[in-house]
């Protein structure tokens, strides 16, 4: 079986590092490495016969440019849009240097999955730039090449990490001092509303599927940091904070692929905050009278949901456990999208005109909510169809205290409660 050496541990400079390791034997000792160029972007260069790539019989010949393309998380793949819009910046620069005859060939070295569907496309738009040949070298394929490179897979910075992972946190310490600086270094105001007190109700499953002892719970995230929570969250849902918002939503999304990834190494998830909150501190300059926030913050992306699980790994056929359960709700999203676009399509024509989606809106991101009603009252505004959504209060995106609420009153149709017999769709009393 082949091995997986954890790329997406590396920082962009290891990546790029290795990338320029594994073409000195590919191509050969004239590789340049990676340095910025003119427009920002960083290259590195080759020129002369290669060694062995493609293969010894065919190889290379001409003036060669290298791209890395690193991505810190473990389940991203070629075929994502995000890898084709990073391609897509590249072509002026390509074009220019293919015109120059400074590029006959173009390589891209990725710690993305590799899909031949992709490629297909991909590499035509590359070679429409006028290039000789390009290729994209996949995460398998660098794998196979550390397989074979015993020099080079010793080299790997994470190699003998006695860590179970790693990951940068720059962008959540700079998250972190901007809400200190908010909060003056004095005292983070108390919780204020019924749904904050609600989420600690909802709480309970998820500290059992994840593994939080009540101890910790009890006497650390909701006596410690559950105050500070209302403070944090008005501080990031503020206009003015958007850029602070996204590196801050950027921090969890890798925390979280990071922390499901290598989970199994960890007793209870207790130890996942030890862990995080101590390497962390490490960047004590940088933390230098805001330490206290760490543990804070990290407490808010779990009540939050934005790390950890929030539903049992599904069970395979051996009794072990998978992460396949993930991103189900993203799963719902794209099916919801999916309904849209095909009534978008056949509006005019003899089609059903009308969609029902219920609990599209339970686990998804507020930001993606929004995004989702924006989508539905753009395409209802045509008067071509019905949409009808069920939901629990619970589940509305929350909203600065001065914005308009998430409905109108004229798109609330019927609310139903559990307070009486009127709340409840039939009148009827409890059996």
């Amino acid at each position: 079986m082949r091995r997986d050496y954890r790329l997406y541990e590396l920082s962009e400079g290891e990546f790029e590092e290795l990338v320029v390791k594994i073409c000195i034997n590919w191509l050969g000792e004239g590789v340049t490495p990676f340095a910025p160029g003119r427009d920002g972007g960083r290259d590195g260069k080759f020129n002369g016969k290669a060694e062995c790539f493609p293969s010894a019989n065919m190889p290379l010949e001409g003036q060669v440019v290298l791209q890395a393309k690193h991505v810190a998380v473990f389940d991203k793949s070629c075929s994502d849009k995000d890898f084709e819009r990073l391609l897509k910046k590249e072509h002026a620069k390509i074009k220019r240097l293919a015109k120059k005859g400074l590029c006959d060939h173009y390589l891209v070295f990725t710690n993305r999955r590799y899909t031949g569907g992709a490629d297909e496309k991909l590499i035509a738009s590359l070679m429409a730039l006028g290039v000789k040949r390009a290729h994209i070298i996949g995460v398998e394929r660098l794998n196979a090449a550390l397989d074979d490179m015993q020099h080079i897979r010793e080299w790997l910075p994470n190699r003998k990490d006695p860590i179970p992972f790693r990951f940068e946190p720059d962008d959540l310490i700079e998250v972190i001092g901007a809400v200190h600086d908010y909060a003056d270094g004095s005292a983070l105001s108390a919780v204020n509303s019924a749904r904050d007190f609600e989420k600690l109700k909802l709480r309970e499953e998820k500290n059992k599927i994840n593994g939080l002892s009540d101890e910790y719970y009890n006497q650390i995230i909701v006596s410690n940091s559950f105050p500070h929570f209302a403070r944090i969250d008005h501080f990031l849902k503020n206009p003015r904070n958007t850029q602070v918002a996204a590196l801050y939503h950027d921090s969890a999304d890798e925390l979280k692929q990071k922390i499901l990834a290598a989970r199994a190494e960890f007793a209870t998830f207790d130890n996942v905050f030890a862990f995080l909150i101590e390497e962390i501190q490490k960047r004590r300059a940088a933390l230098k009278g805001r330490r206290r926030m760490i543990s804070v913050m990290l407490h808010y992306m779990y009540a939050n949901c934005d790390i950890g699980s929030k539903k049992l790994p599904s069970t395979t056929q051996t009794g072990k456990t998978s992460s396949q359960g993930e991103g189900t709700s993203y799963k719902k999203l794209v099916c919801a999208l999916f309904d849209l676009a095909l009534l978008k399509v056949y509006e005019d024509v003899g089609f059903f005109h009308f969609v029902y989606h219920d609990g599209i809106f339970e686990a998804l991101d507020d930001r993606k909510k929004l995004a989702l009603l924006e989508v539905v009252r753009e395409q209802t505004s045509t008067k071509k169809m019905q949409y009808i959504m069920t939901l629990i209060a619970s589940d509305l995106p929350r909203i600065e205290e001065k914005s308009p609420p998430t409905f109108a009153p004229d798109e609330i149709i019927l609310r139903l409660h559990d307070d009486g017999a009127d709340g409840r769709l039939f009148k009827m009393a409890e059996f």
